[in-house]
């Protein structure tokens, strides 16, 4: 009977497996689909190791019950080509060399690798109640960036999308800080059940965004990600220099999206109120710690050129929904990052 289970079990969890494996092959990072994929991973393996436990005799006579020499021999060479292949396909699994660099040449992640958005790996985000913290250490030590956004509790129902950037004095986008997590990997997201492309949610941001993909915003989900308008040479990319550097002061930006909160002037009612834009200047060497992001725009008609409009008398319900949105440069000897755990992003 606990063989059967045992199997049963086995065959449940391989299923299982197999679809959440070819998900996360062809579709966009879910963190579900991740999620589901890594507890049955665990519980595949520990089904392996019951069932093996059972045949612990046949590997320990696999080689002695031959009747021949000559059977024993192809026991002996067949084991050393599963070995072989077995090795050879860690070692190019490892060391991305083909065939596996071929295959994963073929996979969502490899083929829109120009809109998917990783934030860099000295920031840290964490959410909890209704506060989003999001951290960007720099590269010294004691020196951050440290942005807050508060939401007004129980206000809010529909999916929320927020970017957080910072731009030079120019307006050339120096690096994304903050992007929510359901936005982060494809042009084309599932936003509030339906499929939406990103720069109808954030217009603002996705057309800055080109300065750093290269990948022009389009209506055409069946584009090519590599066909790229390219971005300039000698941009770094990174806030790191405005800090340690040359500390010179900046803007930041915010953008943010509720779905599904139309009012008499803006009336589809996925889209609703176009995006609302926050904005403040950073002076890394100012005395007072914080900055206050204050509401200075949206983004009616920005999808077709990512232009801020100023007029903000037709948003309604919009600009109700955060209760702050603060800023600072922090240059404490220990930053304090209490309850921000370390994510790509958070949703």
């Amino acid at each position: 009977m606990f063989r059967h289970l045992v199997n049963v079990g086995l065959l449940l969890s391989f299923v299982t497996l197999s679809v959440t494996g070819i998900a996360s092959f062809v579709l966009p990072f879910e963190i579900t689909t991740t999620r589901v994929h890594i507890v049955f991973g665990l519980v595949t393996t520990v089904l392996v190791g019951l069932h093996l436990s059972s045949r612990l005799r046949y590997f320990s006579t696999l080689l002695t019950t031959s009747k021949s020499t000559q059977q024993t021999r192809q026991k002996v060479v067949g084991i050393g080509l599963v070995l072989a292949a077995w090795g050879g396909l860690l070692y190019a699994s490892l060391e991305n060399t083909e065939p596996a660099k071929a295959l994963i040449a073929q996979g969502y992640e490899a083929q829109h690798r120009k809109e998917i958005f990783r934030a860099n790996p000295q920031a840290s985000f964490a959410q909890k109640d209704n506060v989003v913290k999001a951290v960007r250490q720099s590269g010294t030590p004691d020196v951050a960036v440290i942005s807050e956004v508060e939401f007004r509790p129980n206000l809010v129902s529909q999916p929320v999308a927020i970017a957080i950037w910072a731009e030079s004095q120019n307006g050339s986008m120096i690096e994304t800080l903050y992007l929510s997590e359901s936005l982060a990997y494809s042009d084309y997201p599932v936003w509030a059940g339906e499929i939406v492309p990103r720069h109808h949610i954030l217009p603002i941001w996705r057309h800055k965004y080109t300065l750093i993909n290269g990948v022009e915003p389009s209506d055409d989900p069946t584009r090519k990600a590599d066909a790229y308008t390219g971005a300039t040479e000698n941009h770094s990319f990174t806030i790191d220099s405005r800090l340690t550097t040359d500390q010179q002061p900046f803007l930041v930006y915010l953008e943010m999206n509720v779905a599904r909160d139309p009012n008499e002037t803006y009336a589809d009612p996925l889209i609703g109120q176009p995006s609302i834009i926050y904005s403040a200047y950073i002076d890394p060497n100012a005395t007072q710690p914080w900055s206050i992001l204050e509401l200075v725009g949206q983004s009616d008609g920005a999808v077709d050129d990512g232009q801020i409009r100023y007029d903000l008398d037709s948003i309604t319900t919009a600009r109700q929904v955060l209760e702050k949105v603060m800023m600072k440069v922090s240059r404490a000897k220990t930053i304090d990052t209490e309850d921000v755990e370390k994510h790509s992003s958070v949703e």
